[in-house]
């Protein structure tokens, strides 16, 4: 039986494994695209002046009987013309059961926010509120709580003892626990704040402990209220019906330029998007001409660089890993072979035969005819109904854009500060991988996080969890690894991987980064495209 689980999970395993490289080269086939593509551009095309004289949309609804001009945005709704709204009451009094489960339905939509902003604004009151009028004293923490949750997650909560302005002894367990780890190691001293009235009533740590998840808390429940009310308003005036009026619509700028013989050339983009904000006339930016062919025209924006690299270096990240840990065997060269005979096999039916086949200048060319003939030109008048749709939802999009950006950034600095004091102050240690739990997922599948077994500095035997699962095993049991540990809180370990411990803080950091120059991106564009709506 445990020969036949050991060739199961070596299946799993093995299956894990070769995703998880498939996985790495299509991000670096994409990524690696983009960038070639943007250095070929930059290698070959002439370097010219040009600007934006039109636009073009591909997806507009067509014209109906009944519908009017195709083009046209669908006035709102006047207030004067609307039927008269009947009052909830009277609603309630012609059909009580409807008028119950509105009820439940509006109860249970704003249920989420509101709880958020409650606890959060309850949790952060009571705690300034001890600050303010109870007594502060000092406090001894003399373990740490383990409890775990339902995803087999980890959260330690202190347990402290203090004395109240009565001599009486007492104990009181921590609210908060972050991230898996004790906010306090065991013997430490941590302020406690008590109300006098009833010391029983007792909060440990300083203001940034208790009062930074409560803001969080608050923070996100204001963030989807707002967004609640803002799509409410956006219904009553009518913007989701312009914002459906260009749904599915894809706009392609026609690009003017002055060739070397002083004669002007205009040519169509051979790439297009949803998005109008960047396609205004009169814009002048910087072209690229392919010598051979000058209707070949494109921006060669430095975005496309660093969108190639958002690709390119996690996949080649994720291909190191893949590579360093994957174990060859009969499970992973028999699935490698399948791949590779069933993508040969559909290649060969997708490629056509020599003779048929287009070049790749046949190929743009034919594309740029296609969507010359299909596209419908816009006027002056239609870009500004559509940009006025765009920039109304991309202003609504800031904020979220705000706040998550500066929770990642957060979220990241937290994690890496951590790590930084653990490996300024911790020990390390060799272990041996005792076992691998799996915790079962909402979505289907399982996760594997390592149990480690190591020897702590004074010869006692030390187990912990590693707090790093994933979908593949990331170790095999009985694999030998490096430990990274807490000596004044041994249980307080980390498999130590060396730069890839840093992989998640820099990986939120990161991310957190990127949201804010997008946002400030978004923010300079806003700017640009209203004073563009106002001339």
């Amino acid at each position: 039986m445990n020969g036949f689980a050991d060739t199961a999970f070596s299946a799993i395993l093995a299956w894990n494994q070769v995703g998880m490289l498939v996985i790495a080269l299509v991000f670096m086939g994409i990524g690696g695209v983009i960038i070639a593509w943007y250095i070929y551009l930059h290698v070959t095309g002439i370097r010219v002046n040009g600007r934006i004289v039109s636009v073009r949309a591909t997806g507009i609804v067509p014209k109906t009987a009944d519908a009017g001009a195709a083009a046209d945005i669908p006035a709102p709704p006047d207030p004067a013309l609307r039927p008269a709204r009947e009052s909830f009451g009277k609603v309630f009094r012609k059909n009580p059961i409807a008028g119950i489960f509105a009820l439940f339905f509006i109860a249970m939509i704003f249920a989420l926010p509101l709880a958020f902003v409650g606890i959060g604004a309850w949790t952060a009151g009571d705690y300034l509120m001890l600050a303010a009028k109870g007594i502060e004293t000092q406090g001894q923490v003399l373990r740490n709580e383990e409890r775990r949750g339902s995803k087999g997650g980890v959260s330690y909560y202190a347990v402290v003892s203090f004395q109240d302005d009565r001599g009486t002894a007492r104990q009181v367990t921590d609210r908060v626990a972050f991230f898996s780890r004790p906010s306090f190691s065991d013997g430490s001293s941590v302020a406690v704040h008590y109300d006098p009235a009833n010391p029983a009533h007792a909060l440990i740590g300083s203001a940034s402990h208790n009062v930074a998840l409560p803001a969080i808390f608050c923070g996100v429940g204001s963030l989807i209220l707002f967004a609640m009310f803002h799509q409410s308003r956006r219904r009553a005036s009518g913007s989701n019906k312009l914002k459906g009026a260009f749904s599915g619509e894809m706009y392609y700028p026609v690009y003017e330029y002055t060739d070397g013989n002083g004669a002007a050339v205009q040519a169509p983009s051979d790439s297009g998007s949803n998005w109008i904000g960047d396609k205004l006339p009169g814009t002048e930016l910087t072209l690229f001409v392919r010598p051979d062919d000058p209707q070949s025209v494109a921006t060669g924006s430095a975005l496309w660089v660093l969108f190639g690299l958002l690709f390119f270096l996690p996949g080649a990240a994720l291909l190191f890993y893949a590579l360093s840990h994957m174990k060859f065997n009969i499970f992973v060269l028999g699935i490698l072979a399948y791949l590779l005979g069933h993508g040969a096999w559909k290649l060969k039916k997708i490629i056509k035969p020599r003779d048929q086949r287009e070049t790749g200048k046949q190929f743009m060319a034919r594309k740029r005819t296609e969507r010359a003939a299909a596209g419908t030109p816009l006027s002056e008048q239609d870009i500004r109904d559509r940009l006025r749709v765009q920039e109304r939802n991309s202003g609504s999009a800031m904020p979220i854009l705000v706040v998550a950006a500066v929770l990642l950034v957060a979220g990241g600095a937290y994690v890496g500060h951590n790590l930084a004091q653990l490996e300024s102050s911790g020990s390390r240690a060799q272990g041996k991988v005792a076992r691998l739990d799996s915790v079962s997922q909402t979505h289907g599948g399982y996760t594997y996080y390592a149990v480690v077994d190591f020897t702590r500095g004074d010869g006692a035997q030390q187990e912990f969890r590693d707090s790093t699962g994933s979908s593949s095993p990331l170790e095999e049991r009985g694999e030998a690894v490096g430990v990274l540990y807490d000596p004044a809180d041994p249980a307080h370990a980390i498999i130590d991987r060396g730069l890839w411990n840093w992989a998640v803080p820099a990986g939120l950091s990161g991310a957190g980064l990127l949201l804010l120059l997008l946002s400030i991106k978004i923010h300079m564009g806003m700017i640009r495209r209203r004073a563009w709506l106002d001339a």
